[in-house]
């Protein structure tokens, strides 16, 4: 059975929680935006990498999540 997207994205998000953690507006604007298909794949991994360096995502999020976070 494959798990869709926002399955996952509700996984991933409930398990950071789960430890006690918060994931972050930026976060889930990124996952939200994974779930409805308006990130590829490998758009997310780049997020994530970025993220981990402490480099800007803003581009990926676009203006209407800029404001958001």
């Amino acid at each position: 059975m494959e798990i869709s997207r926002r399955q996952a994205t509700a996984d991933a998000l409930g398990s950071v929680r789960a430890e006690g953690l918060e994931p972050g507006p930026r976060a889930e604007a990124l996952l939200d935006r994974w779930a409805r298909g308006e990130l590829s794949d490998a758009q997310l991994v780049e997020a994530r990498k970025r993220v981990a360096c402490g480099e800007s995502i803003e581009d990926l999020l676009g203006p209407a999540a800029a404001v958001r976070t």
